[in-house]
């Protein structure tokens, strides 16, 4: 359980972006951040947005459970309105209160998003996390570079995948009969975000 004044911690490797405190539940402070860092996170490698850390020490903010209850509502509402849809398994937000439980933060974990797509937020913008650091929104120029960097990925990653398939041939008989061969079944390759999108 944390205190106010400890530090937060972070795992290495791992994208993280700090607000000190929320605002109101339907404020536009709020939701901007949800529309803006959440999307960048989707769109790149995944992380975390942390509402209650200022320069990594822990503040906390003042949270009662029907606020908790509407930050929530608006915490959804900001990334159904994303397209294309975001599954529900790719995000969620703790609450996670203070040792005296009046003072709280927030952690909001995004899954990097499908490979292939891209993802617009509720006013049909895009932003990235370019070198740790928010990026946009994108102009279409940027935008077709990141199509293309994530084609070249989503590439890569099939050829990596289609490397790693092996086909072993039975053991050659004596006896050719046509009855018994067989056809080997192939699975397509999947799609995998193994490795880091480098953005141009």
């Amino acid at each position: 359980m944390y205190r106010r004044g400890d530090i937060y911690k972070t795992k290495p490797g791992r994208t993280y972006f700090f607000i000190a405190h929320p605002g109101n539940p339907e404020g536009s402070k709020f939701l901007q951040a949800i529309e803006t860092y959440c999307n960048a996170l989707i769109n790149t490698n995944g992380g975390m947005l942390v509402f209650g850390v200022d320069k990594e020490r822990v503040v906390g903010f003042e949270l009662s459970r029907s606020e908790e209850d509407l930050f929530k509502l608006s915490f959804d509402g900001a990334i159904k309105s994303m397209r294309p849809t975001i599954h529900p398994h790719q995000y969620r937000l703790d609450v996670i209160y203070l040792d005296n439980f009046r003072r709280a933060l927030f952690e909001i974990r995004i899954a990097a998003g499908e490979l292939e797509e891209i993802y617009e937020n509720a006013m049909r913008k895009m932003f990235i996390v370019k070198e740790k650091q928010l990026y946009g929104p994108l102009v279409p120029c940027e935008i077709t570079q990141v199509v293309l960097a994530k084609y070249k990925a989503e590439l890569a990653s099939l050829i990596i995948e289609n490397n790693q398939i092996t086909i072993t041939a039975p053991p050659p008989q004596e006896q050719h009969d046509e009855k018994s061969k067989e056809s080997v079944p192939t699975c397509p390759a999947k799609k995998s975000r193994s490795a880091p999108i480098t953005w141009p």
